[in-house]
């Protein structure tokens, strides 16, 4: 007798509930609405990519002695990207979600179908985090203060890629007044 017919395989298809309920992987599903309903406010609130980190101004303070505004262009730029390699989240503003920067990218999952997978551990220590309940906690302004969006949040890149897309390059281009 071959000695895999002693060990029962666990059939993936198997929706009986047990206390021994078979589990598979799937893929972390980050935090959305159902983690909480303010999650996509802020998602259509910011233009950031991603948040947690300190402020640019402690980071300069903290790498240069100086004031981020006092720093030359090029010191700027160092600034900022230690700022994003220290960010705790990151917004995934297309899907709804936001992601640990330390995501397992999987979550344990029950296959009971009706079971919806549970962000990993990282994701949901983002939830709990004080810097992303306030920064949740922030109502969306109206859509006319949106014209005082921080630059910072602009990506001119994927603003003339849509309009390529969106075939609007000249509207885009022309700067008109008005």
């Amino acid at each position: 007798m071959p000695i895999n017919s002693f060990f029962r395989r666990a059939d993936p298809t198997d929706s009986t509930p047990s206390s021994k309920t078979p589990r598979s992987s799937l893929p972390c599903p980050g935090l959305d609405e159902k983690d909480h309903p303010r999650v996509l406010q802020y998602l259509d609130r910011t233009g950031a990519f991603g948040g947690g980190a300190s402020s640019v101004t402690k980071i300069a303070f903290e790498l240069y002695g100086k004031p981020y505004g006092k720093l030359s262009m090029s010191r700027k730029i160092q600034v900022k990207l230690a700022q994003r390699h220290d960010w705790k989240w990151r917004n995934e503003h297309d899907n709804g979600k936001v992601f640990s920067t330390t995501c397992t990218t999987r979550a344990v999952h029950s296959v009971v179908k009706s079971a919806r997978p549970e962000p990993c551990a990282s994701c949901r220590e983002v939830l709990r985090s004080k810097t992303f309940k306030n920064a949740i906690a922030l109502p969306k302004p109206p859509d006319e203060r949106y014209k005082y969006l921080n630059r910072e949040y602009r990506s001119n890149r994927l603003t003339e890629l849509m309009g390529r897309c969106l075939q609007l390059r000249e509207i885009l281009n022309n700067q008109v007044n008005l």
